[in-house]
């Protein structure tokens, strides 16, 4: 009774403007918001949804669905989704459905350069699983990157962008950054409108919603497999891809001995951010957390 599905448009929606609490979680926890205690995020970050009807099959209706949630979600109310939806999102969908080969063909150009970014590339590790997959190997790293690349691009080009977790659009913008401008033009209008009403929209939506904390792995539904095309083969949700929730799956007993990094999660961060307190385990991902964008948030306390 909470909620009311409507087919023709793709929308959820609510009896109020603020769902019901059971279809709420903390995205960190997994508890119902009102039963979290996670320290150092405020109220409405990291909220994520779960239970909600079966998700429909465009790109239009998931757009349609993405926004729709986004309304409801009390830290990413900034954004006028209701207004986007109306006047972006129809040609997002015609660009998206002009260009999907190429967008995909992008994201491969930028896997093949991971492993040269041997500076950054334990940082992406980790905001993709945690630290235990930082632990591992650079081969993992790789790995673990480029799966979590191709499934970001492929579910954004369905338009299921509720499925996409923070850190796959932050690999997205790398695609098209790093993309080589005479092969993807961006005065190319179909790849421009992907760029600009696309890729940004969905980070500025990511970057007020989620902490740069727990937030990289999280989608607003992360529980849900993607929805993709009929000739497309399925996609694991993100909460089963995430190395850090298959680590403590794995290890049920485990505790932080002391504070995480609020870019790796590594333990025993000691090193604060001189202006908001948050701690680091060293200064490598103190300044590759400020580059990709702790500048923006980061208030003196």
């Amino acid at each position: 009774k909470s909620t009311k599905y409507i087919t023709m448009t793709g929308a959820v929606t609510f009896d109020s403007d603020r769902p019901p609490q059971n279809f709420i979680h903390c995205g960190v926890c997994g508890y119902h918001f009102m039963m979290c205690d996670c320290p150092g995020v405020q109220q409405g970050i990291d909220y994520i949804f779960v239970g909600l009807p079966d998700p429909p099959s465009t790109r239009a209706e998931l757009l349609e669905r993405f926004t729709s949630i986004v309304a409801v979600n009390p830290s990413m109310r900034a954004f006028n989704a209701k207004s986007w939806c109306k006047n972006e999102s129809g040609s997002v969908v015609t660009s998206l459905e002009a260009r999907q080969d190429l967008l995909m063909q992008m994201m491969e150009d930028y896997i093949l350069i991971i492993p040269d970014d041997k500076e950054r590339l334990p940082s992406l590790a980790a905001a993709v699983g945690g630290f235990p997959l930082r632990e591992k190997s650079a081969s993992d790293h790789v790995e673990a990157v480029a799966k979590e690349c191709r499934a970001a691009m492929t579910t954004f080009i369905a338009g299921d962008w509720s499925t996409v977790t923070k850190i796959g659009a932050w690999l997205i913008q790398n695609a098209f950054q790093t993309s080589d401008p005479t092969k993807y033009p961006l005065h190319d209008r179909h790849l421009a409108a992907v760029f600009e009403k696309g890729v940004a929209c969905l980070l500025g939506i990511h970057g007020q919603g989620f902490s740069e904390t727990g937030g990289w792995r999280l989608a607003l539904e992360c529980d849900r497999p993607p929805q993709l095309g009929s000739d497309q083969p399925r996609l694991v949700s993100a909460t089963e891809r995430d190395a850090f929730i298959q680590f403590m799956n794995a290890n049920p007993n485990w505790q932080p001995k002391n504070s995480l990094c609020a870019y790796c999660g590594k333990e025993n961060a000691d090193k604060l951010c001189s202006r908001c307190k948050v701690k680091y385990c060293g200064r490598e991902c103190q300044v590759a957390h400020w580059k990709a964008g702790h500048k923006k948030s980061c208030k003196p306390v």
